[in-house]
Parts: C-alpha cells; structure tokens; sequence
C-alpha cells in the first residue's frame, strides 16, 4: 500500500496574523448641561430664557363601590381576589389557556353527577357555568355580581337549574368515567404542564428569513430524522472484511489532513466518513490496496456535494502521492455511485449540532467544542454505528459539562433532539474515553486541527483533564 503522504502548503501557523487597528474615533467629552437628569442654567445678562416644560398632572383614579378594588394612601388601586369558588374557577381557565392545554368537555349539568354538597336527587337552586363561558367576558365586576342570597356572595349572570338525578344513575355515570380522564383533569396543574410553557419556540424569529427558513425548519429536521434510520450502518460490519478498525482511523486520519490543506468545509469531511462506511459495507471484499482510493474518491464526491470551490482531480492524485491515476479515480467514483445507488443524503452530525446550539443558545467556543468531539467520534470505529442525532447530542452534552453548565440538558434540548438525559449518557462515557486517551493515540490530526487559533485552540484546553470526573460520574453505563 502507498505511504500516506500530504501536499506540504503554507499555513497560518508559520505565518503571523497581522491584526488591522481599528481606526480611533475622537468621542468629544459631553457639555456640563447634558450630562445628569438636571439641567444647568446659565447666569449672566446675556443668558438666554429657558422655556419651563409643562409639570404632568398626576392621574386620579375613580373611586369605586366595588367590593373587590380597594383604594390605597398613594391612590394607586391593588386588586385582591376573594378565594371563592368563581375566581378558583376562572385562575384554571387561566392556567390552561398559558399551557396550551386542550380543555376537556364536560358533560351537561343535567347528565354529570355533582362531586359535593347535597345528596343525588335533591334540587339544587343555583349552579356554577362553566369557566369557558365565564371567561369570554370582560373583568370580574362583569363576569360576577356581589348579591345576597343563599348561594353565597358571588352568583352567576345566567344560571340553569339543575334536574333529579337517581342514584342509580349517578353510579351508571361514575362507570363510565375513567381513571385517565379524571387524571387529565388534574394534570393541568402539575409541573410537567408548567415546564412545557418554558420551551421556546426557536424558528418563530425566523419565518420571514429567507435563508434560515424557520417556517419549513421543524419538517425539514424531522425529515432528517427519518433519514438515518433509512441509511443506517451496522455495527463492526468490518469483522467478514479484510480491513480493520486501525486501517480505517488511519485513513480519516489523513483525510482531515486533506480537508485542512484545502480548507474545505466541516459538511465535507462528515459526508466522506459516511459515504466510506456505507461503501465498505456493502463491498466487503475491498482490498488494503484500494482503501485510500475508496478515502481519496469519496472525498472527491463529497466536494460535489458540499463546496463551492471544488478541486481538481490532478489535485487529489497529487495528495495521494500518484498511488493512483486519474482514470482509476474515475472508474472507482462510478463504481461507488452504483453501489451506493446515488444516495448520498444520509444526515450529518454538524446539521443535528448546529440545531441544538440554536436551542440552547450555547457559545461559541462551546459550539466548536462539541465539534471537536463529535470529530474524535467519527475517527472511532466503534462509534460508527451510532446515528448522527445522537452522537451530536453527547458531544454537545460533554461540551456543556466542561462549560460548567448548571442545566446541562435542559427542556429546549429535550424537545428539539428527542433524546433524553439517559439516552445520551452511554454516548458520552465512551466518548469521553476517546478524549482521555487522545494525546498517547497516534493519531493527532483532529487534534491539531483543532488546536489552531481558528478554532479556539479547543483541543488544547486545560478543561478536559476533567473528563476523568465524568466518567468516574457515569460509573457502570
């Protein structure tokens, strides 16, 4: 097999940046009278009359008879709502109208059997309506009326009476409710239903955006999603192959030299580790002698898909160090898009990545973080089986860890991943063994890839010697 070699070109790191100054403006120092609340004005004969502006009237609120309004010393009204039974009524309305709860129907007053008070069968003069129809008008002095009578200080507008119920009839009733429903019921106040209203709708700021398309955004990950599970990867699909888990790190290995070297975007190198396990499984039988040439054209293809500026084939037999001729890149290309039966859309780690920073509004060098990780993910022969959902989640996750994050996997990410806290946890503990263990492997062009200065010097970090703590964290997983 021909050596590994790489185009030797100038980089940033022998060079030095050369930081443009910004150009400095002069910030006159602001004049005595403009700076405070107070205005100075000038003595002298020749000063000139400041106009007085109007003083503002203070505002006089109505006094009122209503029992519910009570006027204060500043005359400043402060509402305090009786505990009755009406305003408990229309505080639920309220609290399920915020959730966005689907109300339940509750069946006539003639048909339902009352909860409490007196006995089945007796009348019952006066009855609450119910909070929907109540709610639909204006404050409380409209909706309810201080009287006196025998059903206690606050009466509905309309009322309607109520039928006899027997018992046998109440019982037949009480059947045919069920457990779930009455549940449901009292789920409106529980603290699932209170988080929900947390979650922040992340596409809504960007309907009108051409470009982030926040309208289609929710169909398009959820397409996404069906997409992986339709171009999976089998797990240690290399075991009837003669290629080996260290041949394959060693190929993705130099191709992150090639994508530094080019400069070629992250989406390129994500496709090419795809396409080189989707190939390798259906073609078991490649040989050592043509792995770098399976490496070298899927790069080629994945340059099709994802850059502007796509390199010429010259090129990449020129990185290969002429290993292999332009014609046999041909015939290998047209061998793989065979195999593969033009389908290259399998989803990326960085397109899942990119969604759940956005969720939760992470940093930047937290963004590029997670990148790093998932990248020592992909050069993982183990890991290849994992969907790119998930493992964007555990790298996001150990990223947010090392941040020190008190909410580590909020409810923003559980909703716009899918994956739970323990979902993702396996995930992490075996990533975070790849890191540990990243400076004594051999393999050290992520590493410095990601030690550069372009990308936050992220790999260099004193923060990942605490990775030991989360695994020790993780215990038996």
């Amino acid at each position: 097999m021909a050596t590994l070699t790489t185009r030797n070109l100038a980089t940033d790191e022998n060079q030095g940046f050369k930081v443009k100054q910004k150009p400095q403006v002069e910030v006159k120092r602001a004049a005595l009278k403009e700076v405070g609340n107070k205005v100075v004005q000038p003595k002298g004969k020749g000063a000139p009359n400041l106009i007085k502006a109007p003083e503002k009237k203070q505002e006089t609120f109505p006094t009122t008879n209503f029992p519910v309004v009570k006027q204060t010393a500043n005359k400043q009204p402060s509402i305090q709502v009786k505990q009755t039974k009406a305003c408990l009524l229309r505080a639920q309305h309220s609290r399920l109208s915020i959730c966005k709860v689907p109300e339940k129907k509750t069946l006539p007053a003639a048909e339902r059997a009352p909860k409490e008070g007196p006995a089945p069968g007796l009348k019952q003069d006066r009855v609450l309506k119910n909070s929907q129809q109540t709610s639909n008008t204006g404050d409380f002095g409209q909706s309810f009326r201080p009287q006196d009578s025998k059903d206690g200080p606050f009466k509905c507008k309309e009322s309607q009476p109520v039928t006899k119920v027997s018992e046998k009839e109440t019982l037949k009733e009480e059947t045919k409710t069920d457990a779930n429903s009455r549940h449901a019921t009292l789920s409106a106040f529980s603290s699932t239903l209170l988080d929900s209203s947390c979650i922040v709708d992340i596409d809504k700021d960007d309907e009108n955006d051409p470009i982030m398309l926040g309208m289609y955004a929710k169909d398009m990950y959820k397409y996404l999603r069906e997409m992986e599970v339709k171009f999976p990867i089998s797990p240690q699909y290399l075991k009837n192959s003669k290629l080996t888990g260290k041949m394959r790190a060693t190929l993705i290995d130099w191709l992150v030299e090639v994508q530094r070297d080019f400069e070629m975007n992250s989406e390129t190198l994500f496709l090419t580790v795809a396409i080189i396990d989707r190939y390798l499984e259906k073609n078991p039988g490649t040989g050592r002698n043509q792995l770098q040439l399976v490496g070298t054209t899927a790069m080629f293809i994945a340059c099709k898909y994802e850059e502007m500026m796509i390199p010429d084939i010259t090129e990449l037999v020129y990185v290969s160090a002429n290993a292999y001729s332009k014609q046999e890149i041909l015939k290998m290309e047209l061998n793989m898009v065979k195999s593969l039966d033009c389908s290259f859309g399998r989803p990326l780690p960085i397109h899942f990545l990119r969604r759940y920073s956005k969720a939760d509004k992470v940093a930047a060098l937290t963004h590029v973080m997670a990148k790093y990780v998932m990248e020592m993910g992909i050069l993982e022969y183990e890991l290849c089986h994992i969907v790119p959902s998930l493992l964007a989640a555990a790298a996001l996750y150990i990223s947010l860890w090392l941040s020190e994050r008190k909410s580590r996997w909020s409810i923003n990410l559980v909703k716009y991943s899918g994956y739970t806290l323990n979902d993702i946890l396996p995930v992490v503990k075996r990533l975070s063994m790849i890191l540990v263990t990243a400076s004594d492997s051999k393999f050290q062009a992520i590493r410095k890839k990601y030690a550069h200065p372009r990308n936050l010097q992220v790999s260099a970090l004193p923060v990942l010697e605490n990775l030991p703590e989360l695994i020790k964290s993780l215990g038996k997983l």
